[in-house]
């Protein structure tokens, strides 16, 4: 082993600084590294701490994607039944963001005004539904574009607006402006209005929107919010340069400080790869601005 390193139970080598994660007391922390420096393994040994500690279901991992969600659900499954000696566990909450999204959004669907849980559209599906959307649309409604509606390329500028306009939770107030700057966008924004309130009505969701669902939620709920916070203690977030700005506020709501409270954001701002799903790696330097003052570790 080289110096300075120490071992875990199960023989894990970590260095000093991801040893500083694994036992990083509370508050908001910022992980920076590149690929390959270990900064999963050491959210990895930070949730089996945590979890020796209190409970495992007092600790939530958020990860990109539902492979890599899997992947440490498993892991850490084995590691607490198995290395740790638990007797029982009832949940290991590694959750994508959707994923997470999903369940508080079907669990109270009816504070968020659908008739029913809604069904997920997967992005193929949000696609086609929109194709369909403005197949229906009457080109009299459509004075700027009335020679595109059926084009599909204008199709997929449609779908592109609508996708970006909830990354960026756009409120009523923020699409006034945008047709007051440039009026040819008042048709597109018609559109989307309606279309968002059609999908609602027929208890239907995207992914964007889902996501606003939740934070929503959060924002505005505050016995929701409290109970989610009381229920997690320590939040831990891999891959936080792909986060967006609606997954930026979600994760504001959720991890609040207080005491005996962590948030660890574990972070590579030079390798997003999801820019153009709306992450914003630059948040990252701001991150005092959402989370107060910090401790950050390279």
């Amino acid at each position: 082993m080289l110096p300075g390193m120490s071992q875990t139970a199960t023989g894990v080598a970590l260095d000093p600084e991801q040893r500083d994660v694994v036992e990083h007391a509370q508050g908001p922390l910022l992980v920076l590294g590149g690929p390959g420096t270990g900064k999963t393994t050491a959210l990895i040994e930070r949730f089996v701490a945590l979890a020796q500690d209190s409970a495992p279901e007092r600790v939530l991992l958020l990860v990109p994607n539902r492979a890599q969600k899997i992947a440490l659900q498993g892991l850490l499954t084995e590691r607490l039944l198995l290395d740790e000696g638990l007797s029982a566990l009832v949940e290991v909450p590694v959750y994508t963001w959707h994923g997470f999204a999903y369940h508080l959004v079907t669990r109270h669907h009816k504070r968020l005004g659908y008739p029913a849980p809604p069904v997920l559209l997967t992005s193929p599906e949000q696609w086609g539904d929109i194709k369909e959307a403005l197949a229906r649309e009457a080109e009299v409604n459509w004075p700027n574009y009335s020679s595109l509606l059926r084009s599909p390329g204008f199709v997929d500028e449609i779908v592109d607006f609508c996708i970006r306009a909830e990354q960026r939770l756009l409120d009523g107030d923020q699409l006034k402006a945008l047709v007051a700057a440039r009026p040819e966008f008042e048709e597109v924004v018609r559109f989307f209005t309606k279309h968002r309130r059609d999908l609602r009505s027929s208890s239907r969701v995207d992914y964007p929107t889902l996501l606003e669902d939740a934070t929503w939620l959060l924002a505005n709920h505050d016995d929701v919010r409290a109970a989610l916070q009381e229920r997690f203690t320590h939040v831990l977030v891999d891959e936080g340069q792909e986060l967006a700005l609606v997954q930026q506020r979600l994760l504001r709501f959720l991890a609040e400080p207080g005491e005996g409270r962590s948030l660890v954001v574990a972070a590579d701002p030079d390798s997003a790869i999801e820019a153009f799903r709306g992450a914003e790696p630059g948040w990252l330097a701001r991150f005092g601005e959402v989370f107060g003052e910090h401790a950050t570790l390279v």
